[in-house]
């Protein structure tokens, strides 16, 4: 499984409305992230925070404050990283 589909499968297990820490997130897919040498000096989670952010960015989560998240809105099944993308015009 991708780390996207770990993400998405969390996130997916959270009850709407209801805060989540982002080290809890971390902690459950953060063994799927593959560490870069890049990653190593910086932020080992890098990918993870940006899906999380990608979420945001589409309405599915929302930054209570700092390193506390919610879902404020339920996350289709069949959303992939490229449709992610694609709906921020990353993708053509």
């Amino acid at each position: 499984m991708s780390l996207f589909e770990e993400v998405k499968k969390y996130l997916q297990a959270q009850t709407l409305n209801e805060e989540f820490l982002v080290k809890d997130l971390i902690q459950a897919v953060g063994e799927h992230e593959y560490c870069t040498r890049w990653k190593r000096r910086n932020d080992p989670f890098y990918r993870t925070r940006q899906y999380l952010s990608y979420m945001r960015r589409c309405g599915y989560v929302e930054n209570v404050k700092y390193g506390t998240w919610k879902v404020v809105q339920p996350i289709p099944s069949k959303l992939t990283s490229y449709t992610i993308s694609k709906q921020l015009g990353y993708a053509h």
